[in-house]
């Protein structure tokens, strides 16, 4: 770990919790601190801070830092609009963790949202996506074995309709089929208005499991360990604690848990009372987790191919302790058969919006469909794409697959 890493998880510690932000150090490289903020989606953030530190340079202006914050405003007070005009007209929409997480900053417009989670009933889809369109977003269609589909609008930017929590594979293999929502849901007021989100208890299993699951898949955020920090911190005598524990370690996501607040502790600045019952993980995991978090960089996308080649290798391991190597290869297959069937059978409405000619020429869409039932598909089992999650053994990982798996087993999360 490097020193600008370790200064920077300091720096935001302390600006988010009030306290006083850590000196400037001379050996420090003020340009590769920003350029790992701005991986970990903490750039803002950071700038803020850094622009209070005596000594310290700021490569982001005061300008420019000011028109990310009020984009930032303009764009949540454009959604929790949205929300409410969903309520008026009888649909009930849930903002997952973004704007509603970033209430728990004490500048909330600090905590910079990509994109927007709503969560509605699966019944209810087709009247969010009419609800959507009409409201100017492009609305995707969603892939076979998604659990969202994606919104696009030109100043709202993305907003992802969820349908349920997870992708089924982790709501059926990895968490046991366990339910996740049991409270009923809050009425936040703020500012910008007002919105419905998760209870408390439910939220916070929420964004734990979803930040366990990113760490599986490819790697995590700085970002998302704050908004777990501050959530803890901000309603610790609200959460079930006992309902929060169980739930993680019937998912196998305790120990990893436990590392993370860990190492909010000791490099955050956070007190461990805030987070009971806390129990110190050792300097060896804090380090194997916080290499992986500075090497892969937001979500891991440092190197992102060879870590999806671990999430592969998980989903494996998991699978094969109920069902053995032949059910593993039959899961892979039942769960996979949809999304080929859909690629090599696209409906006509998805051929219009990926062909232009079609667009023009609707007498083409048979030859066009021919043409990507036929090719595309022998095209795809020929390069292996069409099999690529399915993992015959540890072997063949890459380096850097092998170690995360290796992590995981360290974690207990296999």
């Amino acid at each position: 770990m490097t020193g600008e890493f370790m200064y920077l998880m300091r720096l935001i510690g302390c600006e988010v919790q009030g306290k006083a932000l850590p000196l400037a150090q001379k050996k420090l490289d003020w340009n590769r601190l920003m350029i790992l903020a701005r991986e970990q989606t903490m750039d803002i953030l950071a700038a803020c801070a850094l622009r209070q530190v005596p000594h310290a340079h700021c490569p982001m202006s005061a300008e420019e830092l000011r028109v990310h914050v009020i984009r930032n405003h303009m764009r949540k007070r454009e959604i929790i609009g949205l929300l409410e005009k969903m309520e008026k007209e009888g649909l009930q929409g849930v903002l997952l963790k973004g704007f509603a997480v970033g209430e728990e900053y004490p500048v909330p417009d600090l905590r910079i949202s990509a994109d927007t989670d709503i969560w509605v009933l699966p019944e209810n889809e087709k009247c969010a996506c009419a609800f959507f369109r009409a409201n100017g977003f492009a609305v995707q269609r969603r892939a076979p074995r998604s659990h969202h589909r994606i919104c696009v609008h030109p100043q709202m930017g993305i907003v992802e309709v969820h349908i349920a929590l997870y992708e089924t594979i982790v709501e059926k293999i990895w968490l046991k089929g366990c339910s996740m929502i049991r409270e009923p849901f809050q009425k936040m007021q703020t500012e910008a208005g007002r919105f419905f989100t998760l209870g408390v208890t439910d939220h916070l299993l929420f964004l734990s499991i979803h930040m366990a699951k990113h760490f599986i898949n490819s790697g995590i955020s700085l970002r998302m360990m704050l908004d777990v920090g501050l959530y803890i911190q901000n309603h610790m005598l609200e959460i079930d604690w006992p309902r929060y524990w169980d739930t993680l370690h019937n998912s196998s996501f305790c120990a990893f848990m436990r590392v993370v607040l860990g190492t909010m502790v000791a490099f955050f600045g956070f007190s461990k009372e805030r987070f009971p019952p806390f129990s110190q993980p050792s300097q060896e995991d804090m380090g194997l987790f916080l290499q992986d978090l500075e090497e892969g960089g937001w979500l891991g996308k440092n190197d992102l191919r060879n870590r999806e080649q671990g999430l592969y290798a998980y989903n494996r391991a998991q699978i094969m302790k109920t069902a053995g190597q032949a059910g593993y290869f039959r899961y892979m297959l039942r769960w996979q058969s949809k999304e080929w069937l859909a690629a090599a059978f696209p409906s006509k409405e998805y051929m219009k919006e990926k062909y232009l000619v079609v667009r023009k020429h609707s007498w083409l869409l048979p030859a066009a469909w021919f043409h990507r039932t036929f090719f595309r598909s022998l095209g795809a089992i020929g390069s292996g794409v069409a099999i690529k999650r399915i993992i015959t053994d540890r072997t063949s990982l890459p380096q850097s697959a092998k170690r995360r798996m290796d992590m995981f087993t360290k974690f207990q999360m296999l």
